[in-house]
């Protein structure tokens, strides 16, 4: 019913249009080739009764035209690709311009055919021969319902539908012997499906020459493979019969397997079933699924077949789909000749109307390639024969344009799963290969326990080696005349500086040393030995961790060394000094920490102390501002990573009488001792005179606070200035023996933390996060929270100086970095390169070239060429500086670059003020492009619209735009500079519709507007009439106005005024030397579009 509407109310349409034509139209002859072999004479007939049917038809389809037949009966040669067809072919395109061809049937032709109707622009119908050229490139409208394409489209939707996508195909090449293609079909179908997700686990190939027992042995094979089997071996149902014999034979019809045949020949009869006449083989067949090629309306082909004797019933589906042939081509020459009556029906024109033809014996869908799509009917064998399911329809909504799909929803059907359970052979269900796998987890388990072992016996290896042990040749140390001192020893902070103070002095001075170990600077602390030294286990441990400490913000621990005299504690030296030093140094130097650093020393701090609670060590335990040392770069760098654990051990050979300080003062000065925490302090003074050192020991935990105890005390001495509280060290006073750690009068001046003063330039969260960090244990911040705060209200960030800095001491620590890091710039810039060049000629083009190969030119078959130009360029560069015209340029071009960019582009070249844009090249696109280069002219135009002039404020620019569409040729010129080009008749036409237009107006022939207004009726254009263009003739050409969605209102209180004597020459007067409020508008008909 629905197609009986659709044919009345197209009937009406035509009857309508033919009563409306008050004029007699003179038919115009179209000429067509019908290339056939001589075993199908019978084509002429069918186009002949065609061209008669279609010129008596009522309502008429085509009154405009009629057809001639121009017919080649060479002989086909197999396996060898004729030429005949192709001369005859051109002969009859050259001589009698021929518009169309039908054929060729044979199928070695069809490749050189399709060749030779791209060159000519015609329309190349085929229904003999499958063909799997290059559908983007050729001129062919698949007319074929049996189509590798449709063959491979509707099983795909069926395989999708029962959610099957492991399946195995059985082929019979010689099975088919109506078919010269078949092999290659088979090949092809197998190709489609694999390409679109399913996976075909196995194909059998078996002969109609097999005896039973043979057969049977191959179709056995599959129990092992697959579940869902797809049997490509005949036209009728009677050709399976012996495929299901022996799988039966091979006991594979047991329910566990599903079976889908596609029997892809139309037959206008009732089709015969072998069980039928044969009851006994229905039960082999049951629960098979069935694809039947019907589409065709039987009501229609079964009077044309009465009327009609074109030979056997084998060429039905030939005859059928060469008679709808010529409906199609009169049809979408009919849509064209409406839609404009220019007499351009080449193959470009015409293939925008192929997509729904209402045909003599049903509908016919098209998809974006001119391939057929028709959909088969699914159907279900069982226990009462064949049962119609339901017919695959056609989906608009598919990401690759139209497909088929079949809805399976609320039908009973027994279908199998594409793979059991436990697998093919049962391989997932079986116990060995648990058994296996436990064996591998075992056996990685015991690897994994001698690893352990074996690691942790190289430790013990290396711990007993000693690597922080320095031998006391190795260590040069230097002297340096201090006149203020007296000695030999040096300051912290510069090689060549002297303290403001002797007192200062003397605290920087009494144990420090500067040596050298290998041309590296080390800093020395130096420790009386009195005995012998003995290290224990714990010891030499904590030693080997230390030494293997590793980050940007701990400052290396060399090792020790000793004579006979002394030990050495040797630490990396920082030429800058200590954080102390910084802080409560000169002036002058306070300015720059206050202005400078202050938020990057903060944060190195957290970042040192971070690393360390993550480590093996867990705390450090002496953090105080002399142990955060600034290297030459300016970075902080922690001294002493376990400084408790180090001190620990220092103090118990103090107490045993192996060691003592050099100037026989305590191991923590005075001044040091308000930066540890009251509870390590508690813990020092409870064993200050006890023998058992070694039985200090603070939990992870308490460590951790202790250190943000420190911190917070350093934190305030960064922010204010000033110490925590004022201590001397009496070392005048103090002799060796008389307290290890400090007086006990100035500890109870340590016992209550200060009060935080308020200062505005001190953010409150960091003054909050000082008082926390003095609390109780439980309640102080971890480091994650100090450095959030720290983070959002010191706006500490690294620097590009940072890292170069951190580049030169990786330099430093091996030439093999250094060279990895130069092979990765190398290879930026290489990419930089590549970049650069991509950007000068399209990616193809350049791999080609870097490789060394030659680009040859290459054909498009519609292309769109835009050329724009500013108008008055001359006078405006006699009147402006070199460099205003520069930035002029470059300011203009970036936005016209990002908008071809954005809406798929290719920028030809600009040479001064003119700029070419191509789109369709290098990237073909059938229809896009025309769209493409309309977007790309408004948005231009719509940005120069609010473009000043830089150097003219209040004045604007005025261009030119035209436009063409047609075929170009590409290719690269040049060798030291190649340049990517675009040739041809259309690029020149191009050219002349920017140069005949008018400023501020977009101008195209008249073929851009007819693909523009087919394909895309959103823009809004205008007829300027006719045009005469120097060296083409006279051309008819449009306006591009704007976009139907998009239009602006009326902007004539805003235009730019044009002067009226202004021509379209570059050397007329400046055209945008007047002011927007006194502007008006340029043409009556223009549109101004707004394009986001």
């Amino acid at each position: 019913m629905a197609e009986s509407s659709t044919i009345q109310r197209w009937s009406v349409r035509l009857l309508a249009i033919l009563l409306t034509t008050n004029k007699f139209v003179e038919s115009v002859e179209i000429k067509v080739s019908l290339l056939i072999d001589p075993d199908h004479q019978y084509a002429q007939s069918i186009l002949d009764t065609a061209r008669r049917d279609i010129a008596s038809s009522s309502p008429a389809i085509a009154p405009e035209f009629t057809f001639g037949i121009l017919v080649d009966n060479s002989k086909c040669t197999p396996g060898i690709e004729s030429l005949s067809s192709l001369a005859i072919l051109s002969q009859n395109y050259y001589e009698q311009n021929t518009q169309a061809v039908f054929g060729p049937t044979c199928y070695n032709d069809v490749s050189k055919v399709a060749g030779l109707t791209v060159d000519f622009d015609v329309l190349q119908f085929n229904s003999w021969a499958d063909h799997t050229e290059d559908y983007q490139t050729n001129n062919i409208v698949q007319m074929m319902t049996r189509s590798t394409f449709n063959i491979g489209e509707n099983i795909l939707a069926t395989l999708r539908a029962a959610d099957w996508n492991k399946i195995a195909i059985v082929k019979c090449s010689d099975c088919y012997t109506e078919l010269s293609d078949v092999e290659s079909r088979d090949h092809n179908v197998s190709s489609y499906l694999s390409d679109r997700g399913i996976t075909i686990l196995t194909t059998l190939e078996i002969s109609k020459y097999w005896n039973e027992s043979y057969l049977t042995e191959a179709v056995g094979n599959l129990s092992q493979v697959c579940r869902v089997i797809l049997p490509l071996i005949g036209s009728h149902m009677s050709d399976y019969t012996p495929f299901f014999n022996a799988m039966n034979s091979a006991g594979l019809l047991n329910g566990e397997y599903s079976i889908l045949i596609v029997l892809w020949d139309y037959q206008v009869d009732k089709r015969v079933y072998p069980w039928e006449s044969n009851p006994a083989v229905l039960p082999m067949f049951n629960r098979t699924c069935v694809l039947l090629n019907e589409a065709f309306d039987n009501s229609r082909v079964q009077p044309f077949i009465n009327k009609n004797n074109f030979g056997s019933s084998a060429n039905l589906m030939q005859t059928l789909e060469l008679y709808e042939s010529l409906f199609v081509y009169a049809s979408i020459l009919h849509s064209e000749y409406e839609f404009d009556q220019s007499g351009q029906y080449n193959a470009t024109t015409l293939m925008k109307w192929i997509t729904f033809i209402q045909g003599p014996f049903g509908g016919i869908s098209f998809n974006e390639n001119t391939q057929r799509i028709a959909p088969f009917s699914f159907g279900y064998i069982n226990g009462s024969g064949y049962n119609f399911i339901a017919r695959l329809d056609i989906d608009r909504t598919c990401p690759s344009g139209k497909c088929l799909s079949l809805n399976l929803t609320g039908t009973d059907l027994q279908l199998r799963e594409d793979m059991p359970t436990c697998g093919f052979k049962g391989e997932m269900c079986d116990q060995t290969g648990t058994i296996f796998v436990i064996f591998i987890m075992m056996a990685a388990v015991a690897l994994c326990i001698g690893m352990f072992v074996s690691f942790r016996k190289i430790k013990h290896i290396e711990s007993m080696q000693m690597p922080w042990a320095i031998a006391y040749p190795t260590l040069k140390f230097i002297d340096l005349d201090i006149s203020t001192h007296g000695s030999q020893q040096l300051s912290i902070l510069s090689l060549n500086e002297h303290m403001e103070t002797k007192v200062k002095m003397r605290d920087f001075l009494r144990t420090r040393q500067l040596a050298t170990i290998n041309q590296s600077y080390v800093l020395v602390e130096t420790i009386s030995l009195k005995e012998r030294l003995v290290f224990f286990k714990q010891d030499v441990d904590l030693l080997l961790k230390i030494k293997h400490s590793n980050h940007e913000n701990i400052n290396p621990f060399i090792g020790l060394s000793y004579d006979s005299t002394h030990l050495y504690v040797l630490w990396t030296h920082c030429f800058r000094g200590s954080l102390a030093e910084q802080i409560f140094g000169r002036k002058d130097e306070r300015a720059t920490f206050e202005n400078n650093f202050r938020g990057a020393f903060v944060r190195d701090i957290l970042k040192g102390l971070d690393y360390i609670h993550n480590s093996a060590i867990g705390y450090h335990g002496a953090l105080t501002a002399g142990h955060c040392l600034i290297d030459s770069h300016w970075i902080l760098k922690i001294r002493g990573i376990s400084g408790f654990g180090l001190s620990r051990m220092l103090f118990r050979m103090k107490n045993s009488g192996v060691i003592g300080t050099e100037d026989g003062h305590p191991f923590i000065p005075n001044t040091d001792l308000h930066y540890y925490a009251p509870e390590i302090r508690n813990e020092l003074r409870a064993h200050m005179f006890s023998n058992k050192f070694e039985t200090i020991h603070l939990t992870t935990a308490i460590g951790k606070a202790a250190d943000m105890w420190s911190f917070g005390t350093i934190l305030f001495e960064i922010l204010f200035r000033r110490k925590y509280v004022e201590v001397e060290d009496y070392y005048d006073s103090t002799g060796e023996d008389d307290v290890l750690i400090c007086e006990k009068a100035d500890d109870v001046l340590l016992a209550n933390p200060p009060v935080v003063p308020e200062d505005r330039e001190i953010h409150a969260d960091l003054r909050g996060l000082i008082q926390k960090c003095w609390d109780n244990v439980d309640n102080r911040p971890d480091i994650s929270r100090a450095r959030k705060i720290t983070d959002a209200t010191l706006k500490m960030s690294g620097s590009l100086v940072d890292q170069m800095i951190k580049n030169m001491e990786e330099y430093t620590n091996g030439l093999e970095e250094l060279v990895k890091r130069r092979t990765g710039l190398l290879e930026e810039a290489q990419k930089k390169a590549d970049e650069l060049l991509s950007e000068l000629l399209p990616k193809s083009v350049a791999e080609e070239l870097k490789v060394g190969r030659r680009v040859d030119a290459k054909n498009y078959k519609s292309a769109s060429i835009l050329y724009s130009d500013i108008v008055g360029f001359t006078s405006l560069c006699s009147e402006s500086e070199p460099m205003e015209v520069v930035a002029l340029l470059s300011g203009m071009f970036q936005k016209f670059d990002h908008i071809i960019s954005v809406h798929n582009g290719y920028k030809m070249e600009t040479i001064g003020d003119a700029y070419c844009v191509a789109s369709g090249v290098p990237n073909p696109s059938k229809t896009e492009h025309v769209s493409n280069i309309a977007t790309i002219a408004l948005l231009q135009r719509e940005f120069l619209y609010d473009f000043m002039i830089p150097h003219r404020p209040g004045q604007y620019l005025h261009c030119r735009w035209g436009f063409n569409t047609g075929p170009v040729f590409t290719g690269v010129v040049g060798i030291r500079a190649p340049r990517y080009s675009v040739f041809g008749p259309t690029v020149t036409i191009a050219a002349k519709m920017e140069n005949s237009g008018i400023p501020d107006k977009i101008q195209m022939t008249l073929k851009s507007h007819q693909m523009l207004s087919a394909r895309f009726p959103e823009f809004k254009c205008s007829s300027r009439g006719s045009v005469k263009i120097d060296g083409i003739g006279t051309l008819l050409t449009y306006w591009l106005d704007g976009v139907e969605d998009l239009l602006k209102s009326d902007r004539t209180p805003h235009e730019k005024e044009l002067p009226a004597a202004a021509s379209t020459s570059d050397e007329d007067p400046d055209p945008y030397t007047f002011p927007r409020e006194t502007s008006q508008v340029s043409s009556a008909n223009s549109v101004v579009p707004l394009i986001p």
